[in-house]
């Protein structure tokens, strides 16, 4: 995979929440991961998706592993690939084209709220640069603007 998040700036006493994931998934450290049900943490699709946080290691397809810890504490400051641009403060999105471009994030659409959100810009960015995102999966609280 590429463009992976890096984790760039942590609080103490952070740790990655555990996620079901599939014994037979690869998923590589940074990897931006989606929930599906029950509680289940996979490689996100398209966006916008319900996020659950990424991925704090990586995981060997059929190794017999079904738990992954997930970074998704709010606050964690990653860097992260910028699908199209944004500005300061928005919010973000899995990118719609993840499926082409793993790992990438965009802006968030007006229509695009709690859990499909990962988080917000730190910095204005244009497509393809790497910037600073802090992470805040379903917090968004309501449409965005």
């Amino acid at each position: 995979m590429a463009n992976e998040a890096v984790l760039v700036e942590r609080q103490p006493n952070t740790w990655p929440t555990g996620f079901t994931v599939a014994d037979a998934t690869a998923i590589t450290k940074g990897a931006i991961l989606m929930m599906t049900d029950p509680r289940t943490a996979s490689l996100a699709t398209n966006g916008p998706v319900a996020v659950a946080g990424i991925a704090a290691r990586d995981k060997v397809a059929s190794d017999g592993r079904t738990q992954l810890g997930v970074w998704s504490t709010p606050g964690l400051i990653f860097d992260v690939s910028l699908s199209g641009a944004c500005d300061i403060g928005d919010p973000l999105m899995v990118s719609a084209l993840a499926t082409t471009y793993p790992n990438y994030v965009e802006a968030a659409s007006g229509t695009t709220s709690g859990a499909n959100t990962i988080g917000y810009a730190l910095e204005t960015g244009t497509n393809g640069e790497v910037i600073q995102m802090r992470l805040q999966p379903g917090t968004a609280g309501g449409a965005v603007s």
